[in-house]
């Protein structure tokens, strides 16, 4: 695991890291004429020798937590594991929230109160509401269709029989209505 040193540096330096010459561990700086060497891709071991190596004009760069340690011996791909790992870790802890309730819930279903008699017997009475509409329209339906089926049948009893068809007159169909009508008033 990375190490954590609280570092503190006297002079900083104001020279960009990407306008040196050199690689991710090391980099020559060409205004103070010292290499620099990045802490954060170095091992522990590494970067404890050289802090109590011979040299006492050391330049290094390296990258600060939140809580004010260096980052040390952690590279692009260890800090990517470090978000992926915590990333894993968080949907584990919540698909086990997940899982844990899942009987709970089922549990509470099983407990909870069947629906109330009275809403049931509401849904039973709109549902024979409904059908009763449903009755009165096919009725009302069916005595449009009689009452158009009988203006054809007294109509047919006075027909007009020319050439084989039957030509009921305008005159005819009124007095078939009409026919009707007295008949039902009795």
């Amino acid at each position: 695991m990375a190490g954590r040193f609280k570092l503190r540096v006297q002079q900083p330096c104001s020279e960009p890291w990407g306008s040196m010459a050199g690689d991710d561990r090391r980099r020559f700086c060409g205004r103070c004429s010292l290499h620099v060497h990045d802490l954060s891709v170095m091992s522990e071991g590494a970067v404890m020798k050289l802090i109590a190596g011979p040299d006492p004009h050391l330049c290094i760069r390296y990258n600060v937590r939140d809580d004010g340690t260096a980052v040390i011996g952690e590279s692009r791909v260890g800090r990517w594991l470090r978000v992926a790992g915590l990333t894993a870790l968080g949907a584990f802890f919540w698909a086990t929230v997940v899982l844990v309730q899942l009987p709970w819930l089922a549990i509470a279903r099983k407990l909870s109160p069947a629906p109330s008699a009275p809403n049931a017997q509401a849904e039973a009475r709109a549902r024979e509401e409904r059908a009763r509409e449903l009755r009165a329209k096919e009725d009302a339906a069916r005595a449009k269709l009689e009452t158009r089926l009988e203006t054809v049948r007294a109509a047919a009893s006075y027909r007009d029989v020319q050439g084989g068809m039957f030509k009921p007159s305008r005159e005819l169909l009124r007095n078939g209505l009409q026919h009707r009508k007295h008949a039902k008033r009795k």
